[in-house]
C-alpha cells in the first residue's frame, strides 16, 4: 500500500493529498465505496483512488495497472 494512502472497503485505497477533507472522505468517499457490491469489487480487483485529475474537463479516469485499477476523480 502507498504510504500516503487510506484504507477503504474492499481493500481499496484512497491516496492522501494535502488539504484532503476528512468530512469528504467520511461523508462521500467511504459510503460510495461501501455500496460497491462485493462481487463487482472482486472483479475489479484492487482500486487506488485519487481525487486529483490533471484535465478539469474530465470527470474521472480509470487506468488499468499491474496491481488493479487507478481511479482519478
Amino acid at each position: 500500500m502507498h504510504s500516503g494512502a487510506l484504507r477503504l472497503a474492499h481493500r481499496w485505497t484512497l491516496l492522501r493529498r494535502p488539504g484532503l477533507s476528512h468530512v469528504l472522505v467520511r461523508e462521500f468517499i467511504r459510503p460510495a465505496v461501501r455500496v460497491v457490491p462485493a462481487s463487482m469489487a472482486r472483479r475489479l480487483g484492487h482500486c487506488r483512488i485519487s481525487l486529483e485529475i490533471a484535465d478539469p474537463t474530465v470527470a474521472s479516469q480509470w487506468t488499468e495497472t499491474e496491481a488493479g485499477l487507478a481511479v482519478s476523480l
